[in-house]
Protein backbone atom coordinates (compact mmCIF):
# COMPACT_ATOMS: atom_id res chain seq x y z
CA UNK A 1 0.00 0.00 0.00
CA UNK A 2 1.52 3.33 -1.03
CA UNK A 3 2.21 5.90 1.66
CA UNK A 4 -0.09 8.89 1.68
CA UNK A 5 0.59 12.19 3.29
CA UNK A 6 -1.73 13.49 5.96
CA UNK A 7 -3.09 16.21 3.67
CA UNK A 8 -4.01 13.66 0.97
CA UNK A 9 -5.75 11.36 3.39
CA UNK A 10 -7.89 14.14 4.86
CA UNK A 11 -8.90 15.64 1.49
CA UNK A 12 -9.29 19.03 3.10
CA UNK A 13 -8.81 22.12 0.99
CA UNK A 14 -6.69 24.85 2.50
CA UNK A 15 -8.37 28.25 2.64
CA UNK A 16 -6.61 30.92 0.61
CA UNK A 17 -4.20 33.14 2.50
CA UNK A 18 -5.59 36.57 3.38
CA UNK A 19 -4.17 39.54 1.55
CA UNK A 20 -2.28 41.11 4.44
CA UNK A 21 -0.59 43.66 2.20
CA UNK A 22 -3.92 45.23 1.23
CA UNK A 23 -5.08 45.36 4.85
CA UNK A 24 -1.74 46.91 5.90
CA UNK A 25 -2.01 49.56 3.18
CA UNK A 26 -5.55 50.43 4.23
CA UNK A 27 -4.64 50.69 7.91
CA UNK A 28 -1.58 52.79 7.09
CA UNK A 29 -3.70 55.14 5.00
CA UNK A 30 -6.30 55.41 7.78
CA UNK A 31 -3.57 56.16 10.31
CA UNK A 32 -2.02 58.79 8.04
CA UNK A 33 -5.43 60.41 7.45
CA UNK A 34 -6.09 60.60 11.18
CA UNK A 35 -2.66 62.00 12.01
CA UNK A 36 -2.34 64.56 9.22
CA UNK A 37 -5.56 65.47 7.46
CA UNK A 38 -4.93 66.92 4.01
CA UNK A 39 -7.19 69.98 4.52
CA UNK A 40 -5.24 71.20 7.54
CA UNK A 41 -2.97 74.18 7.02
CA UNK A 42 -0.55 75.57 9.55
CA UNK A 43 -0.66 79.28 10.27
CA UNK A 44 2.49 81.36 9.84
CA UNK A 45 4.39 82.13 13.04
CA UNK A 46 3.12 85.06 15.08
CA UNK A 47 5.35 88.08 15.70
CA UNK A 48 5.88 87.08 19.35
CA UNK A 49 7.17 83.62 18.33
CA UNK A 50 10.34 85.02 16.71
CA UNK A 51 12.39 84.69 19.90
CA UNK A 52 11.37 81.06 20.37
CA UNK A 53 12.14 80.27 16.73
CA UNK A 54 15.51 82.01 16.94
CA UNK A 55 16.35 80.11 20.14
CA UNK A 56 15.48 76.77 18.58
CA UNK A 57 17.44 77.66 15.44
CA UNK A 58 20.48 78.46 17.60
CA UNK A 59 20.06 75.15 19.41
CA UNK A 60 19.84 73.21 16.17
CA UNK A 61 22.90 75.01 14.80
CA UNK A 62 24.86 74.29 18.02
CA UNK A 63 23.93 70.60 17.84
CA UNK A 64 24.98 70.47 14.18
CA UNK A 65 28.32 72.11 14.92
CA UNK A 66 28.94 69.71 17.80
CA UNK A 67 28.23 66.74 15.56
CA UNK A 68 30.56 68.10 12.88
CA UNK A 69 33.34 68.63 15.43
CA UNK A 70 32.96 65.12 16.85
CA UNK A 71 32.87 63.48 13.43
CA UNK A 72 35.95 65.46 12.41
CA UNK A 73 37.82 64.46 15.57
CA UNK A 74 36.82 60.83 15.14
CA UNK A 75 37.89 60.74 11.49
CA UNK A 76 41.26 62.32 12.35
CA UNK A 77 41.82 59.78 15.15
CA UNK A 78 40.87 56.93 12.84
CA UNK A 79 43.23 58.18 10.13
CA UNK A 80 46.04 58.44 12.69
CA UNK A 81 45.44 54.86 13.83
CA UNK A 82 45.38 53.61 10.23
CA UNK A 83 48.63 55.45 9.50
CA UNK A 84 50.25 53.90 12.58
CA UNK A 85 49.13 50.42 11.48
CA UNK A 86 50.49 50.94 7.96
CA UNK A 87 53.80 52.21 9.35
CA UNK A 88 54.02 49.19 11.65
CA UNK A 89 53.34 46.79 8.78
CA UNK A 90 55.93 48.52 6.59
CA UNK A 91 58.54 48.35 9.37
CA UNK A 92 57.79 44.65 9.89
CA UNK A 93 58.15 43.96 6.16
CA UNK A 94 61.49 45.85 6.04
CA UNK A 95 62.75 43.95 9.07
CA UNK A 96 61.75 40.61 7.54
CA UNK A 97 63.47 41.52 4.25
CA UNK A 98 66.67 42.45 6.12
CA UNK A 99 66.59 39.17 8.08
CA UNK A 100 66.03 37.15 4.90
CA UNK A 101 68.84 38.97 3.13
CA UNK A 102 71.27 38.34 5.99
CA UNK A 103 70.28 34.65 6.06
CA UNK A 104 70.86 34.38 2.31
CA UNK A 105 74.32 35.94 2.70
CA UNK A 106 75.27 33.57 5.51
CA UNK A 107 73.87 30.35 3.96
CA UNK A 108 73.33 30.80 0.22
CA UNK A 109 72.72 27.10 -0.56
CA UNK A 110 69.98 26.81 2.08
CA UNK A 111 68.36 29.99 0.79
CA UNK A 112 68.48 28.70 -2.78
CA UNK A 113 66.97 25.34 -1.74
CA UNK A 114 64.21 27.13 0.18
CA UNK A 115 63.43 29.34 -2.82
CA UNK A 116 63.29 26.27 -5.06
CA UNK A 117 60.86 24.49 -2.69
CA UNK A 118 58.67 27.57 -2.45
CA UNK A 119 58.64 27.89 -6.25
CA UNK A 120 57.65 24.22 -6.70
CA UNK A 121 54.87 24.56 -4.11
CA UNK A 122 53.50 27.70 -5.76
CA UNK A 123 53.64 26.01 -9.15
CA UNK A 124 51.65 23.04 -7.86
CA UNK A 125 49.01 25.31 -6.29
CA UNK A 126 48.65 27.40 -9.44
CA UNK A 127 48.39 24.27 -11.57
CA UNK A 128 45.49 22.97 -9.44
CA UNK A 129 43.57 26.24 -9.83
CA UNK A 130 43.87 26.35 -13.61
Amino acid sequence: MPHRSQAESLNVEQPPYPDWAEEMNESARDFADKMAPSDRTYPPPRPGDDAALAGSARTVRAIGETIIERVGATSIATADRALAMVDSAANSARSMARDLESFARRQPLSALAGALLIGVALGMFSRRRA
